[in-house]
């Protein structure tokens, strides 16, 4: 199996790519059984509290040998690869509690190894690798226990759901705050009912966990749920997230209405000293396709990063469109010319299967409609972090010009891509 990009591909010698919760490889499961309550596939292990251990599945993790220069959004195929290892020197003991032998910012009291600056308590601990590169005094992350699926999650469960669980206590990384807002960031949802846990969405299952994240800008849970109705309209006008709006260059002369009924989740996080990147995977469904194709009604998933005060959208398509009704993603939907312009929807109507976008129910109330909606199938944004730094996500998404013809995406899998620093020269541990 491989991870393909809409963009070409490059990453960095001695790369990781490993889970940031309960790691699990990236296949996409076919459509059968559900996932176990364990906390993974049936054919894994999982820690006795009904949460996976992270540190049982290092033989999943991917061994990369170069990263993209910038973020990257691409269609999602398969697992990653094979583990790459680490080798660290070991590191002899100092009687300066306060010095710093290997630069990383940690003093030699609380540096498990003052030698290595891959290792020190904030550094994500590769599992299974035999080493304890966050100085807790195991080899493996945290038991991440497994969300029950819900409307209107706590904050913790929702991000529990993509695969963030550690706190970012001390000097260690993780979560240092998280909300539920709009896209705008300047108030509540209309509704909690637009942010759900979910064990499927139709044959869509979680990547990762039994469980993955669901936002709306109508309902977010399953049509059975639902009781088969997704056309809802709370007919709340929102203002326009940072760096919005923007048009896309297939629709020229085209301009997106304002924000309706939108929906994000927001974290910050301190990211670990040995990060060099993240990963998330996400699925755009849409039922705006295919007669609004060019139309002010555009709806949006973006994905917001803020550093040092500047936000910057990190998911588009290869062209660099924001995701959206009128971007070049959407691959799974009916063949035509809409708008102007050609969809192969080279992944048919499969994703869209007992979602409540394979269904014309809107329509009914509108009249307005034809055919099946879209969506974009199993993505994976890549964008490149500092070790250390501390930045904010926010994942929203929101209708265009009116709250009709809602949109919906799925969020899973968030991971930190790991890079063990250099070590220095061994003349510096004396």
């Amino acid at each position: 199996m491989s991870l393909r990009f809409a963009l070409p591909l490059r990453l960095l010698p001695g790369a990781l790519l490993l889970a940031s919760g309960c790691y699990l490889s990236h296949e996409i499961p076919e459509v059968g059984p559900p996932r176990t309550d364990a906390g993974v596939d049936a054919g894994h292990d999982a820690s006795s509290d009904g949460g996976a251990d992270a540190g049982r599945d290092a033989g999943d993790a991917g061994c990369i040998e170069e990263l993209p220069d910038g973020s990257v959004t691409g269609q999602l195929d398969g697992s990653i690869g094979a583990t790459c290892g680490a080798l660290y020197q070991e590191c002899p003991p100092h009687p300066d509690p306060m010095i710093d032998r290997d630069g990383d910012g940690f003093p030699n009291a609380i540096d498990c190894n003052d030698c290595e600056p891959g290792i020190n308590p904030g550094a994500f601990d590769i599992p299974g690798n035999g080493y304890d590169e966050d100085c807790d005094g195991r080899d493996g992350l945290p038991t991440c226990n497994p969300p029950a699926a819900t409307e209107g999650p706590s904050v913790a469960d929702a991000l529990a759901a993509i695969g963030l669980c550690a706190s970012a206590d001390g000097p260690r990384w993780g979560v240092v705050d998280a909300r539920i807002t709009r896209a705008d960031g300047l108030g509540d949802p209309a509704t909690l009912d637009q942010i759900a846990i979910v064990p499927r969405m139709g044959v869509n299952q979680p990547i990762a966990r039994p469980r993955m994240l669901s936002l709306a800008t109508g309902g977010a849970r399953e049509p059975t749920v639902l009781g088969g109705e997704r056309c809802v309209s709370f007919d709340a006008r929102h203002e326009f997230p940072p760096g919005f709006p923007v048009e896309s260059p297939f629709c020229p002369g085209v301009v997106s209405g304002p924000p309706h009924d939108s929906v994000a989740l927001e974290v910050t996080l301190r990211v670990p000293t040995n990060a060099v990147g993240l990963t998330f995977a996400s699925s755009f469904f849409t039922q705006e396709y295919p007669t609004f194709i060019c139309s002010p009604f555009n709806d949006f998933y973006a994905v917001l990063l803020e550093r040092g005060g500047e936000w910057t959208n990190i998911a588009f398509d290869s062209l660099g469109n924001a995701i959206s009704v009128n971007n070049g993603l959407l691959q799974a939907c009916i063949p035509g010319r809409h708008g102007g312009r050609d969809f192969s929807c080279d992944l048919g109507l499969g994703p869209l299967i007992g979602t409540g976008f394979d269904l014309d129910d809107c329509a009914r109330l509108t009249g307005g409609r034809d055919g099946s909606g879209a969506g974009t199938g199993w993505l994976r944004t890549y964008t490149p972090v500092v070790g250390g730094e501390t930045i904010t996500l926010r994942f929203a998404i929101w209708d265009s010009a009116d709250g009709y013809f809602d949109s919906m995406v799925l969020l899973d899998a968030f991971e930190w891509v790991v890079r063990p620093p250099v070590a220095p020269d061994c003349p510096r541990c004396p």
